[in-house]
């Protein structure tokens, strides 16, 4: 995700695994806080097992004005997740 993109997203919806990268934490508190000290709003969205993220995804893509922009925070099984939930719609994934 480019700043750029960031600027002109101002709702990010955050689907992250909470069982992935527990060593990075912090990291992703930290990219939080950044993300929130640039003024945009973000919605923590997390998986609660396989194929949630898709469904959380699709909700999104289909849910008018909830999100600017989906961050995916996970493994490659996450990403994959999100990536088939917003198939076919608008919100541009970082």
């Amino acid at each position: 995700m480019t700043v750029l993109m960031a600027i002109a997203a101002r709702r990010l919806a955050v689907i992250y695994n909470p069982t992935a990268g527990q060593r990075r934490l912090r990291f992703f508190r930290v990219v939080l806080g950044h993300l929130e000290a640039m003024g945009l709003v973000v919605e923590l969205v997390e998986t609660r097992g396989p194929g949630h993220a898709t469904e959380i995804a699709r909700s999104l893509a289909t849910g008018a004005g909830r999100a600017d922009m989906v961050v995916a925070a996970g493994g490659d099984g996450t990403i994959n997740e999100i990536i088939n939930g917003l198939a076919g719609g608008n919100l541009p994934l970082g």
